[in-house]
């Protein structure tokens, strides 16, 4: 039987699902005329030059001496809050999401030093570091703080003199003890028991109340006491659960003891207070609440709603807004709330970080460049063109569109049927194209609508040609050839004209299209598991391929690349036919990587990034939060970028 206790604090760590993907699928997007191939764990980007450039994410990309770029930045600043709502002194100048008050000091996870744990008065000075590793805050009860060393990869607390040490749950933390739901087995039931340990963890006591028949979902433990859902109403009692008090009819999803009330949301986050003995609940908001716990003041409890900040007494008598700021942080010295600076459009800069200019100020998506031009979807997602160097502001479809596809010819507009605007000016052209346009060798294919042909389009107007008639189940296209999956057989053609398609193999699990080797696989009923093959673009030179337990794989040419369970978790890359095996990064924290032509980005457990290049020295990226997948280096300069909840920019780093 499952566990019915509910853990109302949750870490999360950031290991991303893994999943294999196949190769060049017909439906995947096209960058450069050649699909992306895409894993969850490695991601590899190939393309063919066509003058096209799409500026995926925050990735620049070198057009003549500049780097073009989609900016998005913003900041989440904490400053001092007055009682009419207007911004004092500064306290943090990017502010921490999950930050908690002790006293006059706020605690903090500084992900712009490895995440490490600081600290800094309510007015912003005297700013200590407390940790010399990643820790997340989790809460403060009286003068300790509780969290999450992940260099200990375990729970952790600070103790009143600074001493970090660890614990052994990170379920409920109270005053002098810890709660956790242990494991237990009656007769042939498994499931939990809340437990209770001293902060040693030294068994104290266990609740029969609250195990695995009771029902009762704990929301948190307060004072010894705890608070959970049973059966649509919310209670508290204490710990043997023998003194249990209805708090609400209904089910809560967050709440705040503050005196003798208990202030919270229902799951439609509106807001109630009720008297601890069960006694004057009532409701005090309609619309969406949040309760800031980060607040030592016993004397107020503040709640964010939709125009600002209630500031509400601890018996619930009495409410007062503080108009248009958002408290974060609470103390009785202090009340401090977040602003936010919010910029977005695109940009452009020297490779050095130099020269950085904004081209176009606004939402802009589907960013891609062609000549001298540079074509976007605005916020109202209609199709709009700008020179390189931001001037001669042009809009080329009326009303929203689908989407667009830059060609050698011109823009292909898909919205109910296809059309072709010509960079020249000249008139727009109806297209007969029913499907996504992939470039091969200067010309232009697609699956038709029905998934009955592989079709070469005109762009000129003029009739299409079928390349091949059939199921078609997929397409892959290479270098130097197209590979498609039609009636249950693979087929390739390295002219795209009709009647081209010769037959490589009886099978229609592609798996991976490489430069010269192609891998497939076929369901073995014997061993009730997949086996694969390797052979060469033609079809000849069969040859068994491993199988990888793991599934943090990705394909990349004629190389796959793996976390390597059986060495330590190191991450390798093999031939796809499993003649030549090399070790890439000797490290067992890696969680994620990217591959491109010229290395490999590789993040750590502590959220470290490292590059590694075909040849030179590695490079570390330090900063905590840097993004995987919006790195990229560019004439001997490292650029990225930093995401976390309180921050995002644009980095550059100079390689040595």
């Amino acid at each position: 039987m499952k566990k019915r206790l509910a853990l109302v604090i949750v870490i999360v760590f950031a290991l991303q699902a893994l999943i294999p993907v196949g190769a060049f699928a017909a439906n995947d997007p096209v960058k450069n005329g050649r699909a992306t191939q895409t894993a969850s764990s490695g991601r590899a980007t190939q393309s063919l030059d066509n003058g096209v450039y799409e500026l995926e994410g925050s990735k620049p990309e070198k057009v003549g001496d500049w780097l073009y770029y989609a900016k998005r930045e913003y900041n989440y600043s904490l400053f001092k809050v007055d009682s009419k709502g207007k911004q004092g002194a500064m306290v943090m100048e990017t502010y921490s999401a999950g930050s908690v008050v002790v006293g006059d000091r706020i605690y903090f996870t500084n992900d712009e030093d490895g995440g490490k744990l600081y600290s800094v008065r309510t007015d912003g000075t005297d700013r200590k570091q407390h940790t010399d590793g990643y820790f997340t805050v989790s809460k403060a009860v009286n003068d300790v703080i509780f969290g999450y060393d992940n260099e200990w990869a375990n729970c952790a607390y600070l103790t009143k003199t600074g001493l970090l040490k660890k614990l052994k749950t990170c379920d409920y933390q109270d005053e002098k003890a810890v709660y956790s739901v242990k494991e237990q087995q009656v007769g042939d039931l498994s499931g939990g028991i809340l437990v209770k340990s001293d902060l040693d963890g030294n068994m104290l006591d266990e609740s029969a109340a609250f195990n695995y028949e009771s029902n009762k979902y704990i929301r948190d433990i307060v004072g010894g006491e705890v608070y959970y859902n049973y059966k649509n109403a919310f209670y508290k009692s204490d710990f043997s659960g023998r003194k249990a008090v209805k708090l609400a009819k209904f089910e809560v999803r967050s709440f705040l003891v503050s005196g003798n009330s208990v202030f919270l949301t229902n799951y439609d986050s509106n807001l109630f207070v009720v008297n601890k003995s069960g006694k004057g609940l009532k409701k005090l908001t309609k619309e969406y609440t949040y309760i800031v716990r980060s607040n030592t003041d016993k004397r107020f409890v503040y709640v964010q709603v939709g125009k600002g900040t209630l500031k509400i007494t601890s018996d619930g008598k009495k409410a007062t807004m503080i108009k248009g700021a958002f408290v974060e942080l609470a103390s009785p010295n202090a009340v401090c709330g977040m602003w936010v600076t919010n910029m977005e459009g695109i940009g452009r800069m020297k490779a050095d970080g130099t020269g950085d200019e904004m081209l176009y100020e606004g939402r802009a998506s589907r960013v891609m460049i062609k000549g001298d031009r540079i074509y976007f979807f605005n916020d109202k997602y209609i199709l709009t063109s700008i020179k390189l160097d931001g001037s001669d502001l042009k809009v080329l479809a009326d009303g929203e569109i689908q989407d667009y596809k830059l060609t050698d010819n011109g823009v292909v507009i898909y919205n109910d049927g296809t059309t072709l605007v010509p960079y020249d000016g000249s008139a727009i052209v109806k297209l007969n194209v029913t499907g996504t346009l992939y470039r091969f060798k200067g010309d232009y294919y697609y699956v038709n609508q029905n998934g009955t042909a592989l079709v070469k389009a005109s762009l000129t107007g003029g009739a299409d040609e079928v390349v091949a008639e059939g199921a078609v189940e997929s397409v892959f296209f290479g270098n130097e050839a197209i590979y498609y999956i039609m009636d249950g057989k693979t087929y390739r053609t390295t002219t795209g004209v009709a009647g081209s398609g010769k037959l490589v193999g009886n099978f229609s699990r592609l798996e991976s299209v490489g430069d010269t080797l192609v891998k497939y696989s076929e369901y073995n009923a014997d061993t009730a598991s997949n086996s694969y093959f390797t052979v060469k673009g033609d079809g000849t030179g069969k040859a068994v391929a491993k199988s990888f337990d793991d599934t943090s794989y990705t394909y990349f040419n004629d190389w796959v690349y793996y976390i390597n369970q059986a060495d330590n978790r190191y991450l390798y890359k093999e031939k796809l036919d499993g003649t030549e095996s090399k070790l890439v990064a000797a490290d067992s924290t890696i969680t994620d990587y990217s591959i491109s032509a010229e290395g490999v980005f590789v993040k750590f457990r502590n959220g470290t990034i490292k590059w590694i290049p075909v040849t030179g020295a590695e490079v570390p990226i330090t900063d905590v939060n840097a993004s995987l997948y919006n790195s990229k280096v560019i004439d001997g300069y490292l650029h990225y970028l930093i995401e976390t909840k309180a921050k995002m920019g644009n980095m550059v780093k100079k390689l040595k």
